[in-house]
């Protein structure tokens, strides 16, 4: 394990030079890549000074959405964490989604914290994958409600439209891995929700979306 020390003082090095974002990514490949075979200590170390330096420097909005995917990867990835350590790291985690500066990006993040509770390898927590997208689907219904109140770009406006149908694929990957707390019901609101949006004005112009909306809802009929 005292190998993995160095990367670690370098991390601290590189911060100290003003490089925070980039120290970030280190500690995170230092806990993938020294996860079978570094102590719990070393890894939970890791992951302590990236979220430190998260809080603490990263604060352009472009910056925090990348360096929290980092996270959510690195915590996708490291499946030898205790679970007690882990449920702590996976909820401080959360919290930086829902306190991104933009709604459709702490939608984003909510749905990519999703993963993190089913791994391939390791944990398969189905209830928190169920939990992490209706949050997602909360911010969704948020951010709705503010574009009914605000005036709004043609690009703004199909956002949620976007949004929705992100939120049925998340839905169909889980249930075709076998998390069955999300039932055939939820999948079908979920599809409701995104084809009425889709049809709405403001969408139905948009050739993109209309095919990422049919060829996601294409795939409902193979799960």
């Amino acid at each position: 394990s005292s190998q993995y020390i160095f990367p670690i003082h370098v991390a601290q090095k590189v911060a100290d030079a003003g490089g925070q974002a980039v120290a970030l990514s280190l500690l995170l490949r230092t806990a993938v890549a020294c996860s079978h075979v570094a102590s719990e200590k070393i890894l939970y170390e890791c992951f302590e000074r990236a979220c430190i330096l998260f809080e603490d420097y990263i604060h352009d909005s472009t910056q925090c959405r990348v360096c929290l995917s980092s996270i959510l990867d690195a915590l996708y990835h490291v499946d030898t964490l205790d679970p007690e350590t882990r449920d702590m790291l996976a909820f401080k985690t959360q919290s930086y989604c829902s306190k991104l500066l933009r709604r459709k990006d702490q939608c984003q993040a909510m749905m990519e914290c999703s993963r993190i509770y089913w791994q391939e390898h390791g944990v398969k927590n189905g209830a928190m994958v169920l939990e992490t997208l209706s949050r997602a689907e909360r911010t969704i219904h948020a951010l709705q409600e503010q574009n009914s109140i605000m005036e709004r770009s043609e690009q703004d406006a199909r956002v949620p439209g976007y949004l929705l149908v992100e939120l049925l694929a998340h839905y169909i990957s889980f249930k075709t891995l076998g998390v069955h707390e999300i039932h055939t019901d939820d999948i079908q609101r979920i599809v409701d929700l995104a084809r009425k949006e889709v049809a709405s004005e403001v969408c139905q112009h948009d050739d993109v979306l209309q095919k990422y909306c049919s060829v996601t809802c294409s795939r409902v009929d193979r799960i």
